[in-house]
């Protein structure tokens, strides 16, 4: 029988038996107590039961069931009670109250020992109660099973079975609370029933009360040797292993379809938000907006909308006097030949400072005419009318009073940028570089001025005053890593490559695992969802330090030429899943779709890449962002794979403006990016 209730007790005995129960338990626990501790002893365990019962006067006759009940049932976690509630004499102080629960909780081990009771599931076991609890286990040779639980425990002197957990005994403490729940006193007992109940009600889907209890440890650990339990298991893991595949399956893609549903959400909330911001820029541009400048700047030309609503192509241009998007025009050929003429590899940088440019030109001009003349006539329709110097530095050159302006100057493109500094709070280093940005771009234009239409008047008139102070940098502000300590992190480094494919050979199947200091053969499936597994991969994925036990190596770095074991690796790794190819053809991959389908598996793997790029960097210097822009098939263009020589070439991709360069690195360098390279090649990552 099991008691599946968190907060009723059951009785085996008759209702009025329970309460002769009760005393005849809680007899003989005192007469434990009071041999194992000295009255005279202020802070022993009998010394405060008997300050808290009155001197320990356990007179029960004015108890009856109901009283009893309430009494084991309030012993609980969630359980409160007022023993003055249960007998007037048991004026309990506030120190003395833990004593007497823990003594009760005693007492209810002893009535489930001579079968009166089966305790709440997740009845507290006694605290610091070890030597009483080995007490019960040697009082009731019956209660084998208890026995067999309280062997496990660190603090029990039962000799049993090996404890081949890693949870400071905290499994040993769960079985013993589960086991008060049933009826499984011996462990040549066996109820099938019982055990499947347990089972149903600890794995599957919903809200199981046995969920936590890990069940088949539990049933492994009292039935170790029982062939009916071993058939049981085993049926039961081959059911629960595919039923766990299949809900892993469901959950992965109920949360993929959850993700693309959110994203379906945030990308229309983000379309409804740039199409907000271009009406109200629009409306701006024209002059049916009041919006302030810097207010419309905060709350639209935001960065990540900039593109969305000057870009070619953007509704904005259809809202707007043609004569602007015109010049828009004009100036985003320029720009598109200046990207050519610079040979940027990522123009990304040039397009995103031409944006501000466009929003200059289509949004705050024609506002600026439309506001000082009530029209447009002076809206300049080419190059040669876009003055440098009126509609870009004349501000930081010097005032209105120093110059000699007919009519009121605009604002510069120079101070419409440096107001979006301010308002979006970048660095005075990127104001530099979009300032920088515009000086290249116009001194193209004047260079290239007598090739491009209406654009022989355009000079540049940017110079070194235009460009806000930026204070030189005279060292680095990173934080460095001590030179004695560096080839023992680059060994390190090495190391956790290798703990990364050595866990991906163990979901390939072609690398053994240690359960209980004996190799076992384990797959994807057994690192997803068996309990000794969860400290390398699936369930574990919260824990903060890898199983090392689990491995069948000891990972080791190397430091002043002496070798070092691991003792503590942090998890740095969260498994991913993947599309991986499990056949290839002797001419290459099919081109037919379908057939691409058919040749591709989901998997589960450790990425190797923060690792691997973390070792390139130390190896050869490079930045972040370069060894991660490598290209796949270029890397190694100038290698020589004849040599054998320590050092080679290496080709590495930048955002330069000469292009790719090559680089002298050691060669083994190369055999990282080729361990790398493989593995793009085989294996494609889910979006």
């Amino acid at each position: 029988m099991i008691n599946t209730d968190k907060n009723k007790v059951i009785w085996l005995v008759q209702n009025d038996h329970v309460v002769w129960e009760f005393k005849t338990a809680c007899e003989r626990v005192y007469a434990w107590y009071d041999q194992s501790s000295s009255y005279e002893d202020n802070g022993s365990m009998i010394y405060r039961v008997k300050q808290a019962t009155a001197g320990g006067c356990f007179d029960y006759t004015g108890l009856n069931y109901k009283d009893v009940n309430n009494i084991v049932c309030a012993l609980g976690r969630q359980g409160k009670i007022k023993w003055s509630d249960v007998n007037p004499l048991w004026q309990v102080q506030k120190s003395y109250a833990p004593a007497l629960t823990n003594f009760m909780r005693v007492v209810c081990v002893v009535m489930w020992a001579r079968k009166a009771m089966i305790a709440p599931l997740g009845f507290p076991t006694p605290a610091k109660a070890d030597g009483y609890l080995d007490e019960i286990c040697l009082q009731f040779p019956h209660i084998s099973a208890l026995k067999a639980v309280r062997s496990l425990h660190v603090g029990s002197q039962i000799e049993g079975a090996e404890y081949g957990y890693n949870d400071n005994g905290r499994r040993a403490t769960l079985w013993a609370r589960l086991l008060l729940s049933t009826t499984l006193y011996r462990v040549d007992d066996f109820d099938p029933d019982d055990l499947l109940g347990l089972i149903a009600n600890s794995y599957g889907e919903g809200n199981l009360v046995c969920r936590g209890y890990d069940t088949i440890g539990f049933i492994q650990t009292i039935y170790p040797n029982h062939p009916k339990a071993i058939e049981l298991l085993s049926s039961f893991a081959v059911s629960t292993l595919s039923q766990k595949a299949e809900r892993a399956g469901k959950t992965a893609e109920n949360k993929r379809i959850r993700e693309a549903a959110r994203g379906k959400r945030s990308r229309e909330s983000l379309k409804k938000d740039y199409n907000n911001s271009i009406q109200v820029c629009a409306a701006y541009a024209v002059g049916t907006e009041d919006l302030p400048l810097v207010s419309l700047i905060k709350a639209h030309l935001l960065p990540l909308r900039y593109k969305a609503i000057f870009d070619l192509g953007s509704e904005f241009y259809k809202l707007i006097d043609p004569r602007v998007a015109k010049m828009v025009k004009v100036f985003s050929a320029q720009v598109e030949g200046f990207i050519i003429f610079k040979r940027y590899e990522n123009p990304n940088l040039a397009n995103s400072n031409a944006i501000i440019l466009y929003s200059y030109i289509a949004m705050y001009l024609p506002r600026f005419f439309i506001d000082r003349d009530g029209n447009m006539d002076d809206y300049p329709t080419s190059l040669n009318d876009f003055s440098s110097f009126l509609y870009v530095t004349w501000d930081r050159q010097g005032s209105e009073k120093t110059f000699k302006f007919v009519k009121r100057p605009p604002m510069t493109l120079l101070a419409f940028v440096e107001m979006q500094v301010n308002v979006h709070g970048l660095s005075v280093d990127t104001h530099y570089q979009k300032v920088k940005s515009f000086d290249l771009l116009f001194s193209y234009i004047q260079e290239h001025s007598l090739h491009i239409d209406q654009a022989g008047k355009f000079k540049n008139s940017i110079n070194a005053s235009c460009y806000p102070r930026v204070a030189r940098s005279y060292s680095s502000n990173k934080k460095t890593l001590p030179r004695k300590y560096f080839s023992a992190f680059v060994s390190m480094l090495y190391s956790f490559e290798y703990l990364v494919m050595h866990l991906n050979l163990m979901a390939d199947g072609e690398q053994c695992g240690v359960k209980n200091d004996r190799p076992v053969l384990v797959s994807e499936q057994d690192l997803r969802f068996n309990e000794y597994c969860s400290g390398i991969w699936g369930t574990g994925i919260g824990v903060r330090a890898i199983d090392l036990s689990v491995l069948n190596y000891c990972p080791i770095f190397y430091s002043d030429g002496k070798i070092y074991p691991f003792e503590y690796i942090p998890r740095f790794y969260n498994p991913s899943d993947y599309e991986i190819f499990v056949e290839k053809f002797s001419n290459g991959l099919p081109d037919i779709p379908e057939m691409q389908n058919h040749i591709r598996k989901k998997v589960q793997r450790v990425a190797p890449n923060d690792v691997r790029v973390t070792q390139v960097m130390c190896e050869t210097g490079f930045r972040q962002l370069h060894t991660v822009w490598l290209h796949l098939q270029q890397y190694d263009k100038r290698v020589d794979r004849s040599s054998d020589t320590p050092l080679t070439v290496l080709q590495v991709a930048t955002d330069k403006a000469h292009g790719a360069w090559t680089a002298i690195v050691a060669r083994h360098v190369v055999a990282i990016l080729d361990r790398q390279g493989g593995l793009k090649e085989q294996v494609q990552h889910l979006m």
